[in-house]
């Protein structure tokens, strides 16, 4: 599910009391983005599964794998402000709820208000106002949306999602995530876990319980 943390990645959690050792292991000709950039931004300290920057250049494609940094293509450049910073992280990066919890715990309420007050039927409007109810237990001056269409939170394609979703009426949002507020495992869709499901498991494990006796069976559900 994760991937391999390099010695730059490890150095950097090492040293997470300050922000500003990202830029040191920062791909060249590069600049923070999303999650990146507004921990950097704020002042916070918490760690990522992945950083993300935007190069200078334009790419053959999107984005780029280096170490543990994503490198976006130059196309994906942004405003440079908190709430455009926060769009691209929901929208791009790899969902991390204690980052995004943190985040906006300090968040600029007036910003975040104004943004989403301005289009609140917009997908990335509306799943910003949910994550900030969600995850902050505190509801926001806004009036709930009127009948329309629902979104989905996560997208199933990229993660593992509940199968049968919780509908915010008030958000017209698909509530997917696996978890709650308190404890939510956030799980990508990898090659390799979706092989895991297609070689159907399930079988093979019935398969190598039948083939042994019940008493072994026993003592090794003891343990």
């Amino acid at each position: 599910m994760y991937r391999n943390q390099s010695k730059n990645y490890a150095i950097l959690h090492q040293n997470n009391k300050n922000p500003d050792e990202m830029d040191r292991f920062m791909p060249n000709e590069c600049h923070l983005i999303g999650f990146s950039w507004l921990l950097k931004h704020l002042d916070l300290t918490v760690p990522l599964q992945e950083y993300s920057s935007i190069s200078e250049k334009w790419f053959t494609s999107q984005t780029l794998q280096k170490e543990n940094w994503i490198v976006f293509d130059k196309q994906y450049q942004i405003k440079n402000t908190p709430y455009a910073h926060l769009e691209f992280a929901i929208k791009h990066e790899m969902l991390d709820l204690l980052a995004l919890k943190c985040i906006l715990k300090i968040f600029s309420k007036q910003e975040l208000l104004s943004n989403i007050q301005e289009n609140p039927k917009r997908i990335l409007a509306k799943k910003i106002w949910f994550y900030y109810e969600f995850l902050l237990n505190e509801r926001l001056p806004i009036e709930d949306l009127p009948a329309g269409k629902y979104d989905d939170l996560l997208n199933p394609k990229r993660y593992f999602t509940k199968k049968h979703p919780l509908k915010s009426k008030r958000h017209k949002i698909n509530n997917n995530l696996l978890g709650t507020a308190h404890i939510c495992p956030i799980i990508l869709r990898t090659e390799q876990l979706e092989s895991y499901i297609a070689s159907n498991l399930t079988t093979d494990i019935s398969t190598i319980i039948n083939s042994v006796s019940k008493s072994l069976i026993r003592r090794a559900s003891s343990f």
